[in-house]
């Protein structure tokens, strides 16, 4: 079972406070708004890891997610995000490039990079997070791809990702992350699939195709939003804010997974607890 949360098991005025918190939390780092007050903001994560790929789906009413320069180089993660829109629409800025995304459009992006991700109206998206280095294609031609539109609906290779992620984000609640063999197995189909894509739209050849499956292979966990030990991992480690003599806030296992399933050194998802904010 993926892990959960929701805005909704809070009381009205903390809502979006919260949704700013498991974002940042979850993901990288970012500075979150939303037309008018946010008190009683609708928003939900479900999120599951296989192997270093990481499947976040995002579903909310109306926000913005801004990852500046100052976080980039206070919070390096040393990862790539593909964003698939399941419902509603967005538009991604980054390296002066600006992608507007519909159902079955889906981008890449760089959190070690500046970039804006805006929706202006209830949406579903399926977010994929996973290091670098496993794609085996150049970096320098990548960064050609951010905030580029591929559509899911024009033909060629990129039109097979679309229906095969949003059939894994409507299997999420099947997928059993403790068997970690699975879990390597489906996130190597997962990066094949966006590496022979991404190559076709690059047009070059891949200098190592074998490097995802050896990286999956020899570890369970991936990016790293911060180092664990950092303050800024310290005071995001419980929700609400509180006192260090306080007892630890109840729903804190979403909190805890999302630190720390990019983290350096994580062995396997069998170590994540699961469950609803707050049980």
């Amino acid at each position: 079972m993926p892990d959960v949360a929701r805005t909704l098991d809070l009381p009205s005025g903390q809502r979006f406070e919260y949704w700013k918190h498991i974002l940042t939390n979850t993901f990288v780092p970012l500075e979150v708004s939303t037309p008018g007050n946010g008190d009683d903001f609708r928003g939900r994560l479900r999120g599951c890891e296989l192997g270093s790929l990481r499947f976040i789906e995002v579903s909310a009413e109306a926000h913005t997610a801004r990852r500046t320069a100052r976080l980039v180089k206070a919070a390096p993660a040393g990862c790539y995000k593909i964003g698939l829109q399941l419902r509603g629409s967005s538009v991604l800025i980054q390296d002066g490039r600006e992608a507007t995304l519909t159902p079955g459009d889906f981008t890449l992006y760089d959190t070690d990079r500046p970039y804006t991700l805006a929706f202006s109206d209830p949406h579903r998206m399926l977010v994929l997070v996973f290091p670098r280095d496993m794609l085996g294609l150049p970096e320098y031609r990548l960064a050609g791809l951010t905030a580029t539109r591929l559509p899911g609906a024009a033909g060629g290779l990129a039109t097979l990702i679309g229906p095969f992620l949003a059939q894994v984000a409507d299997l999420l609640d099947e997928v059993d992350t403790r068997d970690l063999r699975v879990g390597v197995r489906l996130a190597g189909n997962v990066l094949d699939l966006l590496g022979t894509v991404l190559t076709e739209r690059l047009d070059c050849t891949p200098p190592d195709p074998d490097r995802a499956h050896r990286a999956l292979m020899a570890r369970g966990g991936g990016c790293s939003a911060r180092p664990p030990s950092s303050p800024a991992a310290r005071a995001a480690s419980a929700w609400p804010p509180r006192a260090p003599s306080r007892p630890r806030a109840p729903g804190s296992a979403w909190s805890a997974w999302s630190r720390t399933s990019c983290g350096p050194g994580r062995r396997n998802s069998a170590r994540r607890p699961s469950g609803r904010w707050p049980t």
